[in-house]
């Protein structure tokens, strides 16, 4: 099909699939950049494929908003997840479609081809009622709906009808003129279809629809009261919705088997994180030499606190997200496991139940890691006991954490390698991947305290 597709993704793997299968794709990478190309006068698009995530900027729901503030165009919408609120969100918006980018390119296709074909109707619809403004009351009555199977009525009897309402229930056009509309459908829905009448409802709704042959199927009504021939009756949209709900059958088992399949890739992965570490441990023990032994176990700790976000995000069922609480708790302790039999440390927590994503919480949780390896390692070197204060909590959209200790100093402990590795990860994860801000200050012992926006 050479229809002109407008792809706004920050991947390029659909735009070359829907190359393959004929579109015209022009690809952009931004909301901002997608809104200037469609008000450009020269440009001319079929249907746009909108990402929902855009990274920075407006996001793709935003950018629909605008676009179709300006031009009447069908938009699907794209996303790598199929969150109920992201789903919802969508659906405010003026679209023809929500598919999952991991739909196959069958999938796709068709929903594509669906949009086009209910953007052509819609199109027709429109330029037919253009033409019958001028035409008689009759057909004026019936231009006012879509182009679906269309009956006019007063007090339940049909006195017009369409084509399309005969190929829809199977009826000829004789046998529809004079029978009760009530007929048309399935008793089940009667009691409802017929209260919005009577009370003048004109939102569409669905019901469940019965043919000449007494089989059932999925119907959109949408009606409205017009005159017709001198007098006040009820013009009525009856619209098949059988296809659009195979559509959405399909959809929903690909997502179901795409949650199976991201299940099992989750729990491989976190079965291969914990053979990781397995092998590290047994290396870490055979070993004699105190600084490889040291490493290792250093090793040990930030593979746990990739693999304990896997263990959250597996028992939740969420891939998206995590509790920061029930984590950095996990973390802290695997930590804890490791050194409490050396020294006695007194260790106090303060942790807010945050809902962070997930891609976040993993290089949060390595920074604690990090933290607390560091003070229960050379924080209190000489000394029998000690002290660690960790907090963490949510304001105004912006995460802070403060993990304070009273031992040694940094200043003293310099020559422990304290500005190694360990540390230079925590400034890096913190500044550049968190997209955060730190300071570390001495106060009776060292306090860092980190913060970070909860989102983007």
């Amino acid at each position: 099909m050479n229809a002109s597709l407008l792809l706004v993704e920050d991947e390029v793997v659909i735009a070359m699939s829907e190359k393959k299968e004929g579109y015209t794709v022009t690809h952009v990478t931004t909301g901002e950049d997608a809104i200037r190309l469609v008000a450009k006068e020269n440009q001319d698009f079929d249907i746009i494929l909108m990402d929902v995530d855009l990274g920075r900027g407006i996001d793709g729901i935003q950018a629909a908003q605008q676009i179709l503030q300006v031009r009447d165009i069908p938009i699907i919408f794209l996303s790598s997840h199929g969150e109920p609120e992201v789903v919802e969100k969508a659906e405010k918006i003026t679209s023809y479609g929500y598919i999952l980018k991991s739909s196959s390119p069958v999938v796709l296709d068709v929903s594509i081809n669906m949009a086009l074909r209910l953007f052509q109707e819609k199109m027709e619809h429109r330029r037919a009622e253009e033409k019958l403004k001028e035409s008689e009351e009759r057909f004026r009555s019936l231009a006012e709906a879509s182009m679906g199977g269309i009956g006019i009525h007063g007090r339940g009897v049909i006195l017009e009808c369409n084509e399309a309402l005969c190929r829809m229930t199977g009826y000829s056009k004789e046998e529809l003129i004079g029978m009760n509309g009530l007929l048309l459908i399935a008793e089940e829905s009667r009691e409802d279809v017929m209260q919005k009448i009577l009370s003048g409802y004109e939102k569409p709704y669905e019901a469940v629809g019965l043919r000449r042959d007494g089989t059932k199927y999925p119907l959109l009504i949408q009606g409205r009261n017009v005159y017709y021939k001198g007098k006040l009756v009820r013009s009525t949209e009856f619209r098949d919705l059988s296809d659009i709900k195979q559509a959405e059958e399909a959809l929903k088992k690909k997502i179901a088997e795409e949650e199976v399949l991201l299940r099992e890739a989750f729990h491989r992965i976190k079965n291969h994180i914990t053979n990781v570490v397995s092998l590290l441990s047994l290396q870490a023990n055979a070993t004699e030499n105190p600084e490889a032994k040291q490493f290792l176990q250093e090793s040990i700790g930030r593979v746990e606190s990739i693999r304990v976000l896997y263990e959250n995000l597996l028992t939740k069922g969420s891939y998206q997200t995590v509790s920061l609480k029930a984590y950095i708790e996990e973390v802290i302790r695997l930590v804890c496991d490791i050194f409490d039999e050396k020294r006695r440390i007194r260790l106090s927590l303060d942790i807010a139940d945050v809902t962070i994503a997930a891609k976040k919480a993993v290089f949060l949780g390595i920074v604690m890691n990090e933290l607390l390896t560091n003070a229960y390692k050379y924080a209190f070197r000489g000394r029998d006991s000690g002290e660690i204060a960790v907090s963490i909590h949510e304001h105004d959209g912006k995460v802070s954490m403060v993990v304070r200790d009273n031992g040694v100093g940094m200043e003293e402990r310099m020559d422990a390698s304290s500005q190694g590795l360990g540390i230079m990860l925590v400034t890096m994860l913190v500044t550049e991947q968190l997209g955060g801000k730190y300071e570390r200050k001495e106060d009776n012992g060292t306090v860092w305290e980190i913060e970070f926006v909860l989102e983007g």
